[in-house]
């Protein structure tokens, strides 16, 4: 109502993309500052964290700031989509 508005944008990956992913992270010298203690429970706990992400989504999706879901797999089209996504709503 304050004419501010708010994105929520969650970028989707698929279980063998985050596996093939957090792999890179693990063997690539460039890479391994982004492996977490957190990322390496990820693929354990895939099926319990979409369970949190769908109560997530139940609880906070609203019409006024409705969540994105943005296919996450190829990154360079995700973050063009994203763009594209606030774009066309902030006109």
């Amino acid at each position: 109502e304050d004419g501010i508005l708010m994105f929520k944008l969650w970028f989707s990956i698929d279980i063998e993309e985050q596996k093939r992913r957090l792999q890179e992270r693990r063997t690539n010298l460039l890479k391994q500052w982004k492996l977490s203690t957190t990322d390496l429970l990820a693929q354990k706990k895939w099926h319990e964290f979409t369970r949190y992400k769908e109560a997530m989504f139940e609880h906070t999706h609203r019409k006024h700031s409705p969540w994105a879901i943005i296919k996450g797999n190829n990154k360079q089209l995700a973050r063009l989509e994203s763009m594209r996504f606030v774009l066309c709503r902030a006109i």
